[in-house]
């Protein structure tokens, strides 16, 4: 879900994709070690397709931002229209 790109954790797919349940249940101090509800299409060995399950919770979606140093004030400007609230 996350990678380390130079001192901090940034998302491999975008900050909206859901880690896989069963992780845990939440965002915490392992994120890094977090698997992403993703996915690719793959057909003979190109890739064709693909996507991710989208956070459906307001709580897991800060807490993503937060992991990725991200403030509510800097979401609602970047992203706004993409929030749960």
């Amino acid at each position: 879900m996350f990678e380390q790109s130079e001192n901090r954790l940034t998302a491999c797919h975008h900050p909206f994709t859901a880690p896989k349940s069963g992780d845990g249940g939440g965002v915490n101090a392992r994120s890094c070690h977090l698997l992403a509800r993703a996915y690719d299409i793959v057909l003979n060995g190109s890739e064709i397709g693909g996507g991710s399950i989208r956070i459906h919770s307001s709580d897991m979606q800060k807490a993503v931002f937060n992991i990725l140093n991200m403030s509510d004030e800097k979401a609602e400007e970047s992203l706004g229209i993409f929030l749960l609230l």
